[in-house]
């Protein structure tokens, strides 16, 4: 597994089976930055970020709320705005990348993905 830089002050932790949990507990505690791979064919986002890699935000009490948020086994699923526009999303497990805390600068992709880590 390729080891992931980390700021001094953050630690990197292993989620292994339950990124459900993580994305949870980065939601409750700073906001949780995912991104994402946008060639996933079981992705579900708007045509124009389709193969690409692109991050979506989420905050425990957003100013427009999300009320159709679910965390589960599958993915992330959610009806987000872009452009002001709502669309329906569903982030598989799959497709994520990385995860970590909206406070981090940027959220960076380790050369080769092999397993769902959270920074």
């Amino acid at each position: 597994m390729t080891d992931i830089p980390a700021r001094p002050e953050m630690q990197i932790q292993s989620w292994g089976d339950d990124p459900a949990g993580a994305f949870e507990h980065l939601l409750c505690h700073h906001g949780a930055r995912v991104l994402v791979d946008g060639s996933n064919s079981e992705l579900i986002c708007p045509p124009h970020l389709r193969g690409k890699r692109f991050t979506l935000d989420f905050e425990l009490e957003p100013v427009v709320p999300i009320p159709d948020l679910v965390a589960d086994r599958e993915g992330i699923s959610a009806t987000l705005s872009f452009g002001r526009e709502p669309y329906v999303t569903f982030v598989p497990w799959s497709a994520v990348i990385m995860m970590g805390p909206m406070h981090a600068a940027r959220v960076e992709a380790p050369p080769a993905r092999t397993n769902l880590r959270v920074v």
